[in-house]
């Protein structure tokens, strides 16, 4: 047997599957449910039909009230529930559809109880149906399968509404989730071209200072924008491998700035792979404290970088600046505060005292 041939009887089996199952569904639907029902309405009927030994009459109300169930079931949804659905949908129009639906599905069960009882009396058992309605005599039985017909025929209506209804919440709660994955992919496509900006603007800062230090920080870039390009667009990352980035990171800055700019990095806990941020989100930080202070050997930058309590604490000295530089995108920490809010209810900290400013990330662990 070929893979084609493997793969046809594998879809026979599935479809057959799903045939057997519809059936059963539909066995219970059309038979089990209404001749449970019936058994016990026909009851309601001829309470003492079994005791009696009136086993016919108790048949006949039995058939009588499956016949009627399934006239209901069926038939409302064909001759009411799906105009309506199509004309009054719950959802948009809920009042007039409730109105609606008691005045169609009264009219409804009248015809239908007044088409049984005339073949059953006038049919079956010979009476004058027009006679005995005329008298009064059916007023009682008719009253009393209405009431039942109405609430089997507004258990349907009910349960209609309801499926409409999860329905409508299933495709709102899928909107709301393509939504929230759109908004990520435009804020992690962000990234990407905010981490070049920024490179290729301290490139030109060296080759305008005509530093020696320009070719080895296009080297060093290299190797760290590949990074860049394969991580930027996942949701997360390994701490140990962000980390691994980071220090060549920084390398490419101690290149610009030398003994000006100095990061520690303090582990207070240990790490492992199962711990995770998202992709360049230490980087955004020391970036951040870079753009937006002084960097001088008068006024040197100290970043720290503390990992404890499951969390990163990324910590700098406040030198500041003047004038705000003109190439600021304004991306940073409001990029990185929005990606965690996708991510996790933990949020982003900000602290700022007149000599530091911190930031807090959260470690994040998907797999535990």
């Amino acid at each position: 047997m070929n893979k084609q041939q493997t793969l046809d009887l594998s879809r026979m089996k599935n479809t057959e599957y799903h045939m057997y199952k519809g059936g059963k569904k539909m066995l219970f639907k059309v038979v089990a449910l209404p001749l449970v029902g019936s058994i016990i309405i026909a009851f309601g009927f001829c309470p003492n039909c079994l005791q009696t030994g009136h086993y016919e009459e108790y048949i006949v109300n039995v058939f009588f009230s499956f016949v009627l169930w399934n006239a209901i079931s069926m038939g409302s949804y064909v001759f009411v529930v799906k105009p309506l659905d199509k004309y009054l949908p719950w959802l948009e129009y809920p009042v007039a559809r409730t109105i609606m639906s008691i005045v169609m599905s009264i009219s409804y069960v009248t015809i239908i109880l007044l088409v049984l009882y005339y073949i059953l009396l006038e049919v079956y058992y010979g009476f004058d149906f027009f006679h005995l309605l005329n008298n009064g005599k059916l007023t009682k039985p008719i009253i009393y399968s209405t009431l039942i017909a109405i609430f089997i025929s507004l258990f349907f209506h009910a349960r209609g509404f309801f499926f409409a209804f999860r329905e409508a919440a299933v495709q709102n709660e899928k909107l709301k989730t393509e939504s929230i994955n759109a908004k990520f992919e435009s804020l992690k496509t962000q990234v990407n071209p905010h981490f070049l900006f920024n490179s290729l603007n301290a490139l030109t800062m060296l080759v305008e200072d005509k530093s020696d230090g320009a070719v080895d920080f296009i080297q060093k870039l290299s190797g760290v924008y590949r990074y860049v390009l394969q991580q930027s667009d996942q949701e997360l990352v390994s701490l140990v491998e962000e980390l691994d980035f980071v220090h060549s990171y920084v390398d490419l800055h101690e290149i610009r700035f030398g003994e000006n700019f100095k990061v520690d990095f303090i582990q207070n806990e240990s790490i492992n792979d199962t711990q995770m941020i998202p992709p360049l989100a230490l980087q955004l930080l020391i970036e951040n404290s870079i753009k937006h202070n002084e960097i001088s050997s008068d006024r040197p930058l100290n970043v720290q970088v503390t990992i404890e309590n499951n969390a990163i604490i990324v910590t700098n000295n406040i030198n500041p600046i003047r004038v705000e530089k003109r190439d600021s995108t304004q991306l940073g920490l409001k990029n990185l505060q929005l990606r965690y809010s996708f991510l996790t209810n933990e949020s982003v900290e900000i602290n700022q005292t007149e000599k530091e400013f911190s930031v807090k990330l959260p470690i994040l662990n998907p797999k535990s």
